[in-house]
């Protein structure tokens, strides 16, 4: 378990680890192009559950020791939560219909 909030959490990593919250970078899905900050990200963990978060945070510290890149573990993130968000917007309109 964790003894701090996710969000002290995440500011002291990015802090850290010197990544700036606006740094921003683009994924296309489906021929769409989307372009993101890290703060949006961020921003979208916040809003995950708290094992989701945890996972997020052993992933995110195992990228650090092996010196990879967290900027591509957003990236891919992006790409997860994108892909969740149209597919409940699809069953949203499926339910509506």
């Amino acid at each position: 378990m964790r003894k701090i909030s996710f969000e002290e959490w995440i500011e002291k990593f990015l802090k850290e680890n010197k990544i700036n919250k606006l740094d921003t970078f683009e994924v296309e899905t489906n021929g769409k192009k989307h372009i993101f900050t890290v703060n949006n990200i961020i921003d979208v963990i916040k809003v995950t559950n708290e094992q989701e978060q945890n996972e997020i945070i052993k992933m995110f510290e195992k990228i650090v020791n092996v010196k990879g890149s967290i900027k591509d573990y957003m990236m891919c993130l992006s790409v997860a939560f994108i892909n969740a968000y149209e597919q409940s917007n699809i069953e949203e309109n499926e339910e509506t219909i």
